[in-house]
């Protein structure tokens, strides 16, 4: 049987413990920010205190997943709960994003068998670097394209200039410029 409750927390404090300084956190998932991060909370704390606490004692932070990298889909628009990737949280220490919904797992295997058998950090030195969409996004991207041009509202001559929010927005992008097309 799995722990949970009190059992969890005792589990993770005492594994922490054991392999300070250690251990791979692999974090999941966006994290809310707005309203001091109410909207996310783990045995009474903050899904952002979880994270700081468990981060500073690990060797390497992984961000897993399209969510974890750069927020994901809630991270855009109007973003109620102020939606951010781990990176924005964590700024002591590189975090290695792997972006994908779902993610390629592979990359995540490299990543902690690259760790395990010899200490070092795959993709450490290209924490930050600029990645291509994942492909989930460019799927809705083209399903939302092709559904304007099928109701008329778009054709395949009219350029789609990129608004000051989304030149400016981390994580998967395309890397465009404000008014490019």
């Amino acid at each position: 049987m799995a722990a949970a409750g009190h059992q969890a927390e005792k589990a993770l404090h005492d594994a922490m413990d054991a392999n300070d300084g250690k251990f791979i956190c692999v974090c999941e998932g966006s994290v809310p920010m707005k309203d001091n991060g109410i909207y996310m909370q783990i045995a009474g704390k903050t899904g952002i205190k979880m994270i700081e606490e468990v981060t500073s004692r690990a060797a390497a932070v992984v961000a897993i997943g399209s969510c974890a990298s750069w927020g994901g889909v809630q991270s855009q628009g109007e973003n109620p709960t102020g939606a951010v990737g781990v990176h924005e949280i964590i700024k002591n220490k590189p975090v290695v994003r792997i972006p994908g919904c779902p993610p390629n797992p592979y990359v995540f295997l490299a990543v902690a068998l690259e760790y395990a058998t010899t200490g070092k950090i795959l993709y450490e030195d290209q924490a930050n670097a600029k990645g291509y969409p994942a492909s989930v996004l460019k799927l809705m991207d083209l399903l939302i394209i092709l559904e304007k041009i099928d109701q008329k509202q778009l054709s395949f001559q009219d350029p789609v200039p990129v608004s000051a929010k989304a030149s400016k927005t981390g994580g998967s992008q395309v890397w465009l410029a404000e008014k490019e097309s």
